[in-house]
């Protein structure tokens, strides 16, 4: 049982609401985990990262004397998030995505924002991640970040 001993103290927990008492979302997540040996999950934990790193998920920390490639930090135990959380941040996401394609649909067209002055376009241009290859460009259903929903 690797949750005998943990206490999750003061702080929001999201497996647990006490010590030995998981949320009910995740009940059926801590039995699975328990049932797993320490050794088990910490090699399941390095066939993630090894995966992650293979695959490219890394990101760079300039001026740092280990390195500068690392891997994306990932948690072999799942976050459990209960259906209604995850119906308000679903919806607060949609609308984010909305957004930001219209944002980017407008800087690579139109560029009202820039000639209205809301966003000077110093900024915009001299942006690493903008390319002026795109500049005209939109995809076919209209989106520069893809979703998937209906």
């Amino acid at each position: 049982m690797l949750f005998d001993a943990y206490e999750p103290g003061d702080f929001y927990d999201e497996l647990f609401f006490a010590a030995g008492k998981p949320r009910p979302e995740a009940e059926l997540l801590v039995q699975r985990i328990n049932g797993l040996s320490l050794e088990s999950l910490q090699q399941q934990q390095q066939a993630a990262q090894n995966t992650l790193f293979k695959l490219g998920v890394t990101f760079n920390v300039y001026g740092d004397n280990q390195g500068t490639e690392r891997i994306f930090p990932f948690d072999v135990i799942p976050r459990v998030v209960a259906a209604e959380e995850w119906d308000w941040l679903e919806r607060g996401l949609k609308q984010r995505i909305a957004a930001l394609n219209c944002f980017l649909q407008d800087i690579y067209n139109e560029q009202k924002i820039l000639s209205d002055g809301v966003i000077p376009r110093h900024v915009i241009e001299s942006a690493p991640g903008f390319l002026k290859a795109l500049f005209g460009g939109y995809t076919a259903r209209g989106h520069l970040v893809p979703h998937y929903w209906n």
